[in-house]
């Protein structure tokens, strides 16, 4: 079955015979930024992993579904019902023989899964992927506390690749001499993993953010004054330090730029005040004259003119 990533994402929320399927995307390449989605059960990507091989390194990769206009991008990544590990060994040199068995082993009695090994995978440096069926989808955060809670329970933490975590990361598929492995053990449960991983410290549930309300410009400039803070914003226009303006901050030139190596007048920015500064703003400088310098000094600064 295949469709686009909308198709898929609209039937799992409208038709009840959708939701025991999970999707995934096929990339022909590192470079395609516009997989190809499917749906289907465990099974069927199994047999898909099975089926098709690649016979060079970089070419036919799964991931996630992508929403929205189907861009490969984590803001477009879906949450994902499968969870993909990669084990590299340190330094990305393999594994040895020992650890190589005992982790398919691992794998194979612990969770419904399908291994196989990868293209750069040598007899004394093995190197393998597996991808690990999820009870229920879940998010990059959820992901990435499974899969470092899962590595460390292994007893090798050192060897996984934690890049594979993340939702939008392509996984590349088994060249034509692998053994593709499927494991018919317990699906992984996410919700009693994730209680174990909260337990353990690996993972830490993110919580909404509540909405702070942003206030007026008028009022920002009463807090100002009533906290006796001088506008910074207006400081750096009316001296013509202002390079480019945006609604976020200002690339500004640095009060400090003779001291700056060759006089770089590039790498500073002004923030506008806003509820993530507490509305008094703020300033960076890249240059390392200016290391330990804020918005503070730019305070001090406009006070002693």
């Amino acid at each position: 079955m295949e469709f686009n990533t909308r198709g898929f994402q609209r039937d799992i929320s409208t038709g009840t015979e959708q939701l025991s399927l999970l999707g995934w995307s096929i990339a022909l390449d590192k470079y395609d930024n516009f997989p190809t989605s499917f749906a289907g059960d465990f099974d069927d990507l199994s047999e898909y992993v099975e089926a098709r091989r690649t016979v060079k390194k970089h070419q036919l990769a799964i991931s996630g579904l992508f929403a929205k206009d189907g861009r490969r991008c984590l803001e477009n990544a879906a949450p994902r019902q499968f969870l993909p590990f990669d084990i590299d060994g340190e330094d990305g040199l393999g594994v040895d023989e020992e650890c190589f068995a005992w982790l398919t082993q691992y794998f194979d009695h612990t969770f419904s899964s399908v291994r196989y090994e990868t293209h750069s995978s040598k007899p004394d440096a093995r190197k393998f992927r597996v991808i690990v069926e999820l009870s229920e989808r879940v998010t990059d955060a959820q992901s990435r506390g499974l899969g470092d809670f899962i590595a460390k329970q292994s007893g090798f933490p050192g060897v996984f690749d934690a890049a594979v975590y993340r939702l939008s990361q392509l996984c590349y598929l088994a060249p034509p001499w692998s053994e593709v492995v499927r494991s018919c053990a317990p699906v992984l449960n996410v919700q009693h993993t994730l209680r174990l991983a909260t337990r353990d410290g690996t993972y830490k549930e993110q919580r909404p953010r509540k909405a702070v309300p942003s206030l007026a410009s008028d009022a920002i400039a009463k807090l100002q004054k009533n906290l006796d803070i001088p506008d910074i914003v207006a400081f750096f226009q009316q001296n013509g330090l202002v390079l480019r303006d945006s609604p976020k901050g200002l690339a500004v030139i640095c009060p400090w730029v003779g001291e700056h190596t060759h006089q770089d007048p590039t790498g500073t920015m002004l923030f506008r005040p806003s509820t993530d500064n507490g509305y008094i703003g703020g300033f960076h400088c890249c240059h390392s004259h200016c290391e330990f310098r804020n918005v503070k000094d730019i305070f001090k600064l406009i006070k002693g003119l």
